[in-house]
């Protein structure tokens, strides 16, 4: 669900892109994904999201991402993670983002961020939840951030890592198709919204 905002805030010119992207996402799967998505900048600013309570750690998220990865950005890239120290709001929650570019910018001037409940990472039972876990990896297995795709091109050692640590690895592996769908969704209306009127990213951050 996307909080009402203000059409002429920066957190209301943004809004379509938010909700292409988790229209795409709770198509993956036939149950309540509990999406979120942000637009985060460089700087770590929310601009906006469907989420003010998750916004705080939807910034943590970008910024590990871009701590691992920073200076290395290309266009067509994402990376994923699901891990709880870096911003995730459990192990069962996946975390993926891609940079986006304004024009004639050498290093992107945000980030597009999604996040979905996966069925099952690992751990002694499905959905991650386990009253007998001594620790929270025995909920699921951890994963680092860890590129998606460069530069358009998919890494099929990580969706082979995701898919082989789930019992239900087809299932893993379509969410993980919609997850990339609504990322390339999002960052192309970004781009796009940002070459036809560069005051779309302007204006003052999200309240959270």
């Amino acid at each position: 669900m996307t909080e009402p905002v203000a059409p002429n805030t920066v957190q209301g010119r943004l809004r379509p892109a938010l909700e292409k992207a988790l229209e795409i996402l709770q198509a993956a799967l036939p149950w309540e994904m509990y999406a979120k998505a942000a637009v985060v900048r460089r700087d770590g600013a929310v601009l906006a999201t469907n989420s003010a309570a998750h916004a705080a750690s939807s910034r943590r998220l970008v910024q590990a991402f871009d701590m691992d990865f920073g200076g290395t950005w290309r266009p067509g890239d994402t990376a994923l993670t699901n891990d709880v120290d870096f911003g995730c709001g459990h192990v069962c929650e996946i975390a993926a983002v891609t940079p986006f570019w304004v024009p004639n910018a050498e290093e992107p001037a945000g980030f597009f961020l999604v996040r979905a409940q996966a069925p099952d990472l690992g751990g002694w039972q499905l959905g991650g939840y386990s009253r007998q876990a001594i620790d929270r990896w025995a909920e699921a297995a951890r994963f680092v951030p860890a590129r998606m795709t460069l530069e358009g091109r998919p890494r099929r050692e990580v969706r082979e890592m995701i898919e082989l640590n789930s019992r239900v690895p087809k299932t893993m592996a379509r969410l993980m198709e919609f997850v990339q769908r609504a990322l390339e969704a999002g960052a192309g209306d970004l781009e796009a919204a940002a070459a036809a009127d560069p005051s779309s990213l302007a204006g003052e951050p999200a309240e959270v």
